[in-house]
């Protein structure tokens, strides 16, 4: 019996709320941080990215404009 989703599925959309969460939470306490905003991004997306691509390689321009979007949709 194989399980509905991969485990690459479930960490991506693990991945995805924990940037959602991480992005829109007020931040009264410190958290977990590279120093600079632009590598927090470029971390964050790039591992999005990644997990993105072993979930779904037969969707990779998909993934990849979807998480463009998705970021996007963050920033506004």
């Amino acid at each position: 019996m194989t399980p509905r989703f991969s485990r690459w599925v479930r960490a991506f959309f693990a991945c995805v709320l924990a940037v959602l969460v991480l992005a829109l939470m007020p931040s009264p306490l410190p958290v977990i941080t590279t120093g600079w905003d632009k590598s927090n991004h470029l971390l964050a997306f790039g591992v999005l990215a990644w997990l993105g691509c072993k979930a779904f390689p037969q969707h990779l321009a998909f993934t990849l404009l979807s998480l463009l979007a998705y970021g996007a949709l963050i920033e506004i």
